[in-house]
């Protein structure tokens, strides 16, 4: 595969998981961040007759904040172009810097850049808004979450294991493990994780159900935005941990979202079971569908996706909080 495919591929698989924006004229920014407030001009143009424009740097991942250093991948569809780029925020020439592989992005950055090819216009700049911020965690029940912010939404970055106000009141650890417990975070039913609150398909939610205060269970519409932010048709690769699960299933835990596959615990009346414990999680959602069923998030070791499916309600899933 020459360069040119394989960077019209990468393009193409960016474009494809929702976390690149293009465009044609002005200044291109990646998703996830507010643009600079006036268009930049385009670049400098090398000599030789013009023929078009050079298309404009793509930025993977997209603009945003994050909590760990990150890899930066540039991308550019015109055959045989060149980028230059700037990590200080100054506007790119021919002459910056030579993009020849992966940034590591390890503090706040904004990331300027353009391409360049002979006998062609320089490309409009493209900007990227990086944002490190330090490890946020909360404390609840005794025991401290990590959390992430991606996008505009604070999540937990681990499940929720609250045992309840007394002992042991609610959940249930997979197979009555306190290790898997420790590993996995408590299954819920959907009531419990609810705590006894109606369904909502809210913005955020507004149902504190068993998180702590100031958090909540998330509605589906919650977890879409999550999913769009991180670029959906691969959100589920992305937001994998990558330990834990089989080799051709790990994620990438690019955003240090880190699903660990939890499984899920049946219960009909007496009768307990519990399955897909290192290759599956399922994750409530505050959203009801129709006469006893619950919306719910499906992660498996063979899904670059995030599956979405109903379930009844007395199903232990999976639960992570949400900031109000």
């Amino acid at each position: 595969m020459n360069a040119s495919i394989r960077r019209s591929a990468l393009v193409a698989f960016a474009l494809a998981s929702g976390s690149l924006v293009s465009c044609d004229s002005g200044t291109q920014t990646t998703n996830g961040g507010p643009g600079p407030s006036t268009d930049t001009p385009p670049a400098d143009t090398l000599g030789g007759p013009v023929s078009g424009r050079v298309v404009s740097p793509t930025f993977i991942p997209g603009s945003g904040t994050f909590t760990k250093l990150q890899k930066l991948t540039l991308a550019n569809t015109t055959a045989d172009a060149v980028i230059h780029y700037t990590t200080d925020g100054s506007t790119p020439t021919s002459s910056s810097k030579v993009y020849t592989g992966p940034l590591s992005i390890g503090e706040t950055r904004t990331v300027r850049a353009i391409a360049v090819k002979n006998g062609m216009e320089a490309s409009f700049v493209s900007v990227g808004q990086y944002v490190i911020e330090p490890e946020r965690t909360v404390e609840w029940g005794g025991q401290t979450y990590r959390t992430v912010r991606i996008g505009e939404q604070r999540w937990m970055a681990e499940n929720l294991n609250y045992p309840g106000p007394g002992k042991d009141s609610v959940g249930v650890c997979y197979k009555a493990s306190v290790d898997s417990c420790r590993k996995y975070g408590r299954l819920y039913s959907w009531d419990e994780a609810m705590n006894g609150a109606s369904g909502s398909s809210a913005n955020p939610s507004g149902v504190q159900g068993m998180c702590p205060g100031g958090w909540h269970v998330p509605s589906d519409r919650e977890w879409q935005i999550l999913l769009a932010r991180v670029g959906e048709s691969y959100a589920g690769t992305r937001l994998k941990s990558q330990a834990g699960w089989p080799d051709s299933g790990k994620g990438t835990d690019a955003f240090g979202f880190g699903v660990l596959p939890s499984g899920l615990h049946f219960m009909d009346g007496s009768y307990r079971s519990y399955v897909g414990a290192g290759d599956q999680a399922f994750f409530w959602s505050a959203e009801e569908s129709g006469a006893g069923n619950v919306v719910r998030r499906d992660f498996s070791a063979d899904e670059e996706r995030v599956s979405r499916s109903y379930i009844g309600k007395m199903v232990g899933y999976s639960v992570r909080c949400v900031e109000d």
